[in-house]
C-alpha cells in the first residue's frame, strides 16, 4: 500500500490509528486506507456523521475536514498519506484560530492524482 500511494504522490506515509479527538489538517489533504479491523469515525467535526469503516475502506479527506475515531477494534490499523508530500499539521478546533486555519486551507492546491 505504501508503494501504491507513493506512486500516486501521496507521501509522508504512516501506519497507526485515527486519533480519538476531533482534529483536522490545515495544510494538507489526507488519505486514510483501512488495513485491518474496523472503527467508528466521525467526519466534519463534533456532531458530524458517524460511520463504520473496515479493512479495504478508503477515506479521502480534503484539508480542513475534521475527523476522529471514538472507538475501534483491537486489530484496527490505517495507513495515512498526504497529497504531493505536503507538510501536515494537527489542528484542534478548540485550540486553533479559525481565521488562521481558513487562510491556510485556502492555500492548499488540489491533488493531482487520486490516491487509489
Amino acid at each position: 500500500m505504501r508503494q501504491h500511494l507513493r506512486e500516486r504522490d501521496w507521501t509522508g506515509n504512516w501506519k497507526g490509528v485515527i486519533y480519538n479527538y476531533h482534529h483536522y489538517h490545515s495544510h494538507a489533504h489526507e488519505v486514510l486506507v483501512v488495513l485491518s479491523g474496523s472503527a467508528q469515525v466521525i467526519l466534519g467535526g463534533a456532531g458530524g456523521p458517524e460511520l463504520r469503516v473496515e479493512a479495504g475502506d478508503v477515506l479521502l479527506l480534503p484539508a480542513g475536514v475534521g475527523h476522529c475515531s471514538p472507538s475501534h477494534s483491537p486489530d484496527f490499523e490505517v495507513m495515512g498519506g498526504y497529497a504531493a508530500g505536503r507538510e501536515w499539521d494537527i489542528c484542534r478546533p478548540e485550540e486553533t484560530d479559525l481565521a488562521w486555519a481558513q487562510a491556510r486551507i485556502a492555500e492548499v492546491p488540489d491533488w493531482e492524482q487520486e490516491p487509489v
